[in-house]
């Protein structure tokens, strides 16, 4: 079977009442779609088995109204009660002609009716559907990164725009988005997608280590001592720290003892620190990558 039905078709034709057949070439479709070679051989099917139907069904007027009685007339028969109507044999003839006509009419509706249906559940179980997503973040003036982590597949990045929101659209029932912004806690959103639209604001916690870090880098030397111990218990012994260009292009990778030893030197470049991604273990910093920024002129 070669074709196909459009879905405005499928629309059209479904969700409103029609007065006319589809074209015939949609109806040849729908035929062979239930295993008939077109729409005459489903019509000559349908024929058939009525004249079939009526063959069976049919008596001789002669027989049904013999009687040893003196025979009764069907043109002067008059009913009790009733005015007389005359019956000719044309009018015998014609009702089961006319039963027939509208049987062959209410079988073929139903059958298109049924291979409609048929078509629609196919369809539709078919099409994923699609839901419009914006996230929302109001209190990350930073940019946001996204992840939208998809099973046996590499995640899809999106960053927000001016308004801080985040903008796609997702064929996923289930939606899992990680989302990272400087000086705020990693944090990874389910939501359960049923197409259309889903808006929603998004306020992501304070990453308080982060902070307390770029506060120490930027600010005065105090108590180095004091501050020593505090970054410490802020960064695991076996934390990752990476040291970025801000291109994106170089890596420099530092343990807790160099990265403390630098944020806690005299040297001025420390001041244009800019922390990048924090990650967490058993409530320390596991991961932190941060970068320099180059000097404004």
């Amino acid at each position: 079977m070669k074709g196909s039905i459009s879905e405005k078709w499928f629309y059209t034709h479904i969700k409103h009442e029609q007065e006319k057949l589809p074209r015939i070439d949609v109806l040849n479709l729908l035929a062979e779609y239930v295993g008939f070679r077109n729409w005459q051989a489903f019509v000559a099917t349908l024929e058939q088995g009525n004249e079939e139907h009526e063959t069976q069904v049919t008596v001789p007027v002669e027989q049904h109204f013999a009687d040893p009685e003196p025979s009764v007339s069907i043109e002067t028969a008059v009913l009790p009660s009733e005015k007389s109507v005359p019956v000719t044999q044309n009018a015998v003839s014609a009702a089961p002609e006319n039963a027939s006509s509208g049987k062959r009419l209410v079988i073929g509706s139903l059958f298109l009716i049924a291979a409609l249906s048929v078509i629609s559940i196919l369809y539709f179980s078919q099409t994923k559907m699609t839901t419009q997503c914006s996230f929302c973040f109001p209190d990350c003036p930073e940019t946001i990164l996204a992840e939208q982590i998809l099973d046996g597949q590499s995640p899809i990045q999106y960053r927000s725009d001016s308004s801080d929101c985040i903008t796609f659209a997702s064929a996923a029932s289930v939606l899992r988005l990680r989302v990272s912004a400087p000086y705020h806690v990693t944090d990874t959103i389910v939501r359960n997608l049923q197409g259309g639209t889903h808006q929603e604001s998004i306020h992501l916690r304070k990453d308080d280590f982060a902070m307390m870090i770029q506060y120490f880098a930027e600010s005065a030397p105090g108590d180095l001592s004091k501050r020593n111990t505090q970054l410490k218990k802020a960064i695991q012994t076996t934390a990752r720290i990476f040291q970025v260009t801000e291109d994106q292009r170089g890596v420099e990778l530092m343990n807790q003892e160099e990265f403390i030893a630098y944020l806690l030197s005299p040297v001025q470049s420390k001041k244009r620190m800019k922390i990048l991604e924090t990650q967490y273990d058993a409530g320390k910093i596991s991961y932190l990558r941060f970068t320099i920024q180059s000097v404004k002129p």
